[in-house]
């Protein structure tokens, strides 16, 4: 068990340690044997690479499974164990059934989409100073088509390993690290309030997209209160969860009736995105009081 808050700050730090050590573990290894494989063509775009050899694709999934696995999963058990003496985040004896939250979750996520939507539309406009801007769009443009390049095979197995890498594995492994861990730390040091926000601020920066921050921020965020409010890792996994799953068929469906994938930067109208968002405060009020009345004397 932690001592103090100087403790804390020293899991934080080697919980961040763990993350960059397994970043470039799974970085450098898989860049390693896509050079062994394919040589100098490797060092190129992944989604050219995957385009010349389908056959790549296999390793790059691989390599996703490693990163997320070595960078998140691994540290976020490694240092629960270490703070807790267990591998999983356990909630409180006694606490509430989680089953009526993860009723609740679906609703409140579909309502608060349009916002989301808003606020990607505000993020594209948004320009860096300097070379940055050419920087940022670059990573962009190579994580955009590395994503694109993994969801054009619509065959079966390819489809599964998606779903499984996208919908499961990343819910599991970043919900572990950034609300089971990291947020769980945070709060020990801070109000709860801020410890969500870090958190989901980490959350979006990890994933070095940033022209989709914002709302990637602000779903971090709702994951984080929604596992504030029910103190069991399962709300914020299947939250997150089923909103890749909604995005991941979003955007199988829309290339199989053969339009948009659903990346096009459009705004909705305006009393649509704030009837949504009142839908959604709504929603998130009774999801509040609820976990508030179950929680255990």
């Amino acid at each position: 068990m932690l001592r103090n808050n100087t403790d804390t700050t020293l899991a934080v730090w080697r919980l961040f340690g763990l993350l960059i050590a397994g970043m470039l573990l799974a970085q450098l290894g898989g860049s390693w044997i896509l050079k062994a494989v394919y040589g100098e063509e490797a060092l190129g775009s992944l989604k050219e690479l995957g385009t010349r050899h389908p056959a790549a694709w296999i390793w790059i999934r691989g390599i996703q499974v490693a990163h997320a696995v070595f960078s998140m999963l691994l540290p976020a058990l490694i240092i629960n164990k270490s703070v807790t003496g267990k591998w999983w985040p356990a909630h409180d004896p006694g606490e509430q059934s989680p089953w009526m939250p993860l009723v609740m979750i679906p609703v409140m996520l579909f309502s608060f989409m349009p916002l989301m939507q808003t606020l990607y539309v505000f993020n594209q406009q948004l320009r860096f100073p300097g070379i940055m801007q050419d920087i940022l769009m670059k990573m962009e443009i190579e994580m955009n088509g590395m994503v694109e390049g993994m969801l054009a095979d619509m065959s079966v197995p390819a489809i599964m390993a998606n779903v499984f890498i996208i919908v499961i594995l990343a819910a599991v492994c970043e919900e572990l690290f950034f609300r089971g861990v990291l947020q769980r730390l945070l709060a020990r040091k801070m109000d709860i309030h801020i410890a969500i926000f870090i958190s989901a601020f980490a959350f979006s920066t990890i994933h070095m997209q940033f022209f989709g921050f914002l709302p990637r921020l602000a779903l971090g965020v709702l994951f984080g209160y929604i596992y504030m409010r029910t103190n069991r890792m399962t709300a914020p996994i299947f939250a997150h969860a089923t909103f890749n799953a909604v995005q991941l068929a979003s955007y199988y469906y829309a290339k199989s009736i053969g339009q948009g994938t659903g990346q096009d930067a459009f705004l909705m109208p305006v009393s649509f995105t704030v009837s949504f968002t009142f839908m959604f405060l709504m929603l998130y009020f009774i999801f509040h009081t609820y976990t508030s009345k179950n929680k255990p004397a």
